[in-house]
């Protein structure tokens, strides 16, 4: 069986999908109307599926022979960007979103259509595998946290996967490539708020203010001087400022400023280093400026994307094997953040990498740009690799009970650290 023969045969299905979701995109959390054209969907495929409270839908597809189980995620959400009317080329889109200051820049309607595609493919040849499938349909990937409430659904309902695989569309790449990376392959996230407490004045008499821009800038130089002194340089670390609000006159020195931001990361203890750090030197840096601070929001340095290897070989050796020799990559570790990661915690599994960009077409703009596009060619091949791994690890896989999950999922956030306000949300679900 060619997989990427197989989905070219739901291609035009996949596009009409896509072109729907993306022509309405709603943001992390209140992806409403999406999970319900999800729904609509696989009842019309006859699938059995559930409504997850806060976190979206798990779709089941049970081959009826015992086996293993695989489970395959897409995430749905948007981001608040407007769209541009054009793309990365300067070309007309196939489609537009009708919802402004809501758009698809990272590729989700894509995912959520290509999930479709194999959920009906694999309805549809339940002789090509044993065992069960699971399909996972995530809200709120790009920040929402919601996949917490997907997984404490699993634990609350007995659901246990024995191996996991995702995939994400890159602009980077271009269409037909897949690749895959063993070992760290997507950086964790430690996301903060904070802001700094002055004293207002009048732009005329700086000397009788307190002003928390300046105290701001030397911080914001404080946190890039801990990165040369506290950070190995063999452990990639990278810190941003995404979002600064302060003041409301030019001429008005403003009593407070609130920046927010991420640090990216793939070493634990290097980012426990560098949040001590950072609270050491925020603490320091305002007394010197005569400031008070607040903390909004101050992450805990979380986990990152982590392909098993043995996995990832079943991965490499499926996609070959089903779609086309040479078709699988070896990619490199990029420092993007994902909420995969614990899916991978609950059972092992690979993270894809599909490349949707297309120089001819105009589609080559970076994610979370609102020039971005995807070339709807790389649907098949991301079709092609989600059943080729389904197939190759449900017929031909290995045992992996000594890699999943052993503690309950407030234990494991526990262990890691976790903040209060996660935990408390997972103790008091209940659905």
């Amino acid at each position: 069986m060619n997989t990427l023969t197989l989905a070219k045969s739901v291609e035009n299905y996949m596009i009409e999908m896509r072109r729907h979701f993306h022509e309405n995109p709603e943001l992390s959390a209140v992806e409403f109307e999406t999970l319900k054209k999800i729904g609509e969907e696989l009842t019309k495929m006859g699938i059995e599926y559930y409504n997850v409270p806060n976190g979206g839908i798990i779709g089941v597809i049970d081959s009826g022979k015992e086996g293993r189980s695989v489970l395959l995620r897409a995430d749905i959400d948007a981001l608040p960007i407007e769209e541009n009317i054009v793309n990365g080329g300067g070309k007309e889109r196939t489609c537009i979103s009708k919802n402004n200051g809501v758009m698809h820049a990272c590729g989700h309607d894509g995912h959520a259509a290509t999930l479709l595609g194999v959920a009906k493919l694999l309805n549809e040849n339940k002789d090509a595998f044993v065992g069960k499938i699971y399909l996972v349909f995530e809200q709120g990937e790009e920040g929402g946290g919601n996949y917490i409430y997907i997984i404490k659904y699993m634990e609350n309902h007995g659901i246990k996967p024995d191996s996991v695989f995702a995939i994400h569309l890159q602009s980077s790449m271009d269409t037909g490539e897949l690749q895959f990376v063993k070992g760290d392959t997507m950086a964790a996230a430690m996301g903060f708020s904070l802001t700094i407490k002055g004293r207002g004045g009048h732009g005329s008499r700086p000397d009788m203010s307190v002003s928390p821009v300046d105290c701001f800038v030397a911080v914001y130089n404080g946190i890039n001087t801990i990165r040369m002194r506290n950070c190995d340089p063999y452990n990639p670390i990278t810190f941003s400022v995404g979002h600064i609000q302060s003041g409301t006159k030019g001429n008005i020195i403003p009593n407070d400023l609130t920046f927010e931001g991420t640090v990216r990361l793939f070493n634990f203890e290097q980012g426990v280093r560098f949040r001590t750090a950072l609270l050491e030197m925020l603490e320091n840096t305002c007394k010197a400026y005569g400031c008070s601070y607040e903390i909004n929001r101050l992450g805990y340095p979380g986990l990152g994307v982590y392909n098993d290897a043995q996995c990832t070989d079943l991965a490499i050796n499926a996609v070959n094997k089903y779609m086309g020799e040479g078709i699988a990559k070896p990619g490199i570790p990029i420092m993007g953040s994902e909420s995969f990661p614990t899916f991978q915690r609950v059972a092992p599994g690979v993270y894809c990498f599909a490349g949707c960009r297309s120089e001819e077409k105009g589609i080559t703009a970076d994610h979370h740009n609102p020039q971005f596009d995807i070339d709807e060619a790389s649907l098949v091949y991301s079709c092609g690799a989600y059943l080729a791994y389904a197939f190759e690890f449900l017929n031909n896989g290995f045992d992996t009970d000594d890699r999943k999950m052993k503690t309950s999922y407030v234990d494991f956030l526990k262990s890691i650290n976790a903040p209060d306000r996660q935990i408390k949300k997972i103790e008091e679900y209940n659905e």
